[in-house]
């Protein structure tokens, strides 16, 4: 484990200085997807800030290169790598979080700030709680998702809720799952958006063409690849101009023919951080055709590409989505109500036109400001 004295940042200059136990350790220890890139923008923004709040993370994270980079402002934590190391570095775990919160309290800290819910976060709560500190945890889902194996740990992560000081959900759907479901009173919830992911924008391939619809991220069953095959199906039986993009890793589940047939451009892997803008550039429109969310990332991706989405009436992407502003939400769940939301950008291009200008105006989403946020909410007592 990395020095104290060499890892945490040092205090901000007087002019500069935040009031005594003003300043926050973020915690974000997983190691691949949309939240690494968060933490990128976070690591970024918190350098430049200079207010000597820290970024914990695991040095097994896709861009632990570029979270490196970023130092003072981030920290390595030892995690673990194999299914086996989650228990038996536990006692190594609560021996070097014990030792780093003890630090960082006597450095000014007065919270940690957990990014999103991690194996062991679980096991850092009641660590926390004897160094004094506050302690905010933001919760993504209140249950697991169809078809997602990660989600049979869900359970166990909610316990770090019963402990900390504030929750924050994402939206107000995940929210109300979590009261019904008993594990965090109501008064303790805060609900705030998550920001938006700013990925390098590519110019956008331009010419006339077909609507050009991306399916993107991780292909599970509650995201509703088979829905928009069937609306993709229904669109070219009426004659309804349109091109299919699927990229993203994940089980097609028996759907290759049917995207083949339909022309469908496929890259069934997983997509790296830094392609995500050029993937972004050759279609016109995400689509969320989920038959069950929480929220999206990949509307927060599509949104900072300055890309409209057409989503299913859901969960959170009830709220996430503008309707008519940056974005449709289709009448229900199925084929047809999806079918007709992309019928309409595709027989009107003032319309697709508008809702891509929505789309690129999100004004106060960045990581910057929601990190900000989180840690006012933190440090409330």
């Amino acid at each position: 484990m990395p020095s104290l004295n060499r890892a945490i940042a040092p205090a901000p200059p007087p002019s500069q200085a935040a009031p005594a136990d003003g300043r926050v350790l973020f915690v974000y220890w997983g190691r691949r997807g949309a939240l690494s890139w968060m933490a990128v923008e976070l690591a970024e923004s918190l350098r430049a800030a200079r207010t000597g709040d820290l970024l914990s993370y695991a040095p097994g994270n896709e861009l632990a290169g570029r979270l490196s980079s970023f130092a003072p402002a981030t920290l390595p934590f030892p995690t673990f790598a194999s299914a086996a190391g989650a228990f038996t570095g536990i006692p190594r775990f609560r021996r070097d979080a014990g030792l780093l919160l003890e630090g960082l309290r006597r450095e000014g800290f007065g919270a940690v700030v957990v990014l999103m819910p991690h194996l062991w976060t679980p096991l850092l709560a009641p660590i926390v709680r004897r160094a004094g500190l506050r302690h905010l945890v933001v919760v993504h889902d209140a249950v697991g998702h169809p078809g997602d194996h990660t989600g049979l740990a869900t359970r166990w992560l909610l316990r770090e809720t019963r402990a900390a000081d504030v929750v924050v959900t994402l939206s107000n759907a995940v929210a109300a799952r979590l009261v019904a479901g008993g594990q965090v009173p109501r008064k303790r919830i805060v609900v705030e958006p998550h920001p938006l992911l700013a990925y390098p924008r590519v110019a956008r391939l331009p010419g006339p063409h077909p609507l050009r619809v991306l399916f993107l991220g991780r292909i599970m069953a509650y995201k509703g690849l088979p829905l928009l095959v069937d609306a993709i199906a229904l669109l070219r039986a009426r004659g309804v101009p349109v091109e299919l993009g699927v990229v993203g890793e994940g089980d097609l589940n028996g759907l290759g023919p049917r995207l083949a047939a339909l022309g469908a451009r496929i890259e069934n892997r997983w997509i790296d951080h830094a392609e995500i803008g050029g993937v972004l550039s050759r279609y016109d429109v995400v689509a969320l055709p989920y038959v069950e969310a929480s929220q999206s990332g990949v509307a927060l991706t599509a949104f900072g590409g300055g890309m409209p989405v057409v989503g299913t009436p859901v969960g959170g992407l009830r709220k996430q989505i503008r309707h008519g502003i940056d974005g449709l939400l289709a009448d229900a769940a199925t084929p047809a109500a999806f079918a007709d939301a992309l019928a309409r950008l595709a027989t009107d291009p003032p319309l697709l036109a508008r809702l891509t200008a929505g789309a690129a105006d999100h004004p106060g989403r960045s990581v910057a400001s929601f990190a900000a946020r989180l840690k006012e909410l933190a440090l409330q007592r």
